[in-house]
């Protein structure tokens, strides 16, 4: 018979654990730099025997699709798409947030986003939209 499993916050008395399953979890993709975002928040999966996993949750900011008006020239596509980047990094200092992510498929803009200090990320990116999940509730 199965355990029940619950979820609650991390605890400064889950470090230790937390710390050494990190180092020990091949392949986690760990970013330290995660912890000094104020929007990060660590969970806590456990049943009765104890921890199960702990993850490090944050709230990026995930610049989506575009829409851009035929008739705009390239450079004026090219400056409006700096100037909304950098309006979406103020948002982000001010919401005390440390990442912004940008999903492109276009080759020219996938160049912008690599002159402007994005880097590909090395693994595949996964998303649930919730009212999915509702829908098959």
């Amino acid at each position: 018979m199965s355990k029940h499993v619950y979820v609650r916050p991390g605890t400064k008395e889950d470090v230790p654990l937390f710390s050494k399953w990190l180092q020990e979890t091949r392949g986690n993709l760990f970013d330290p730099a995660v912890f000094t975002y104020r929007g990060t928040s660590t969970w806590c999966a456990y049943n009765q025997s104890g921890p199960i996993v702990f993850m490090p949750a944050q709230r990026p900011f995930m610049m989506e699709s575009l829409a851009i008006n035929p008739d705009s020239s390239e450079i004026d596509v090219a400056v409006a798409l700096r100037e909304i980047f950098h309006a979406i990094v103020l948002q982000a200092h001010l919401a005390g947030e440390g990442e912004v992510y940008f999903g492109c498929s276009d080759e020219a803009t996938i160049a912008f986003a690599t002159k402007h200090e994005f880097e590909e990320l090395p693994f595949r990116m996964f998303r649930v939209k919730l009212s999915d999940l509702a829908s098959k509730g």
